[in-house]
């Protein structure tokens, strides 16, 4: 059970400790058992339920702690809502990723690009909920398409049907009146790779 949770919060940089709690109930010996999670969704670090399938006896279910260390980014000064978010506003933290809100990005890469919804405070972690894509095109707009296949590149020019951030797929209408779908890699360019 240990290996699997292990192998579950398992990622670069982070240090792992899992506590298996007792079952409060006498059971029965479990021959050749099979641990699972009956929630393959489950979020570590934290508590959680893991199943184990005893053979010829059915399954049982017990608790353990996850315990995820790791670094992750903050905020290196107060910021605004509407900032854009750049290396240099940002820091890594080692600590616990369990005393983290919920839905915190816990990569700079993540976040680094991104609008801030709201404001944060200095040393806040950064809520993926506050974060928003910078738009770089704007519905009506007009764009170039480059499509690329090793180092040729062909572009044509289009007219945006979608707004767009960083990394996101838009969709778009050439000057021949067909509609694709692209890339956003810069303000009005988009890519589409072979």
């Amino acid at each position: 059970m240990r290996e699997l949770l292990s192998r579950e919060a398992a990622g670069p940089g982070r240090q792992v400790d899992v506590a298996v709690h007792p079952a409060s109930a006498q059971l029965p010996p479990c021959a050749d058992p099979q641990p699972f999670l009956p929630h393959p969704k489950l979020r570590v670090p934290g508590r959680v339920a893991v199943g184990v399938r005893c053979e010829g006896a059915g399954s049982r279910y017990l608790q353990a702690t996850v315990t995820i260390s790791a670094d992750y980014p903050v905020t290196r000064r107060a910021l605004a809502a509407g900032e854009v978010l750049s290396a240099e506003m940002l820091e890594l933290r080692h600590g616990d990723l369990g005393r983290l809100p919920r839905n915190a990005v816990l990569a700079t890469e993540q976040a680094i690009g991104s609008e801030l919804s709201r404001a944060l405070p200095m040393g806040s972690p950064l809520p993926g909920n506050a974060l928003r894509s910078v738009p770089l095109v704007a519905r009506g707009a007009r764009v170039r398409v480059e499509a690329r296949a090793g180092s040729f590149v062909a572009s044509r020019d289009g007219t945006a049907l979608d707004n767009g951030g960083l990394g996101e797929e838009i969709r778009i209408r050439s000057e021949g009146g067909e509609i694709l779908r692209a890339r956003v890699s810069g303000r009005n360019l988009l890519s589409v790779d072979f």
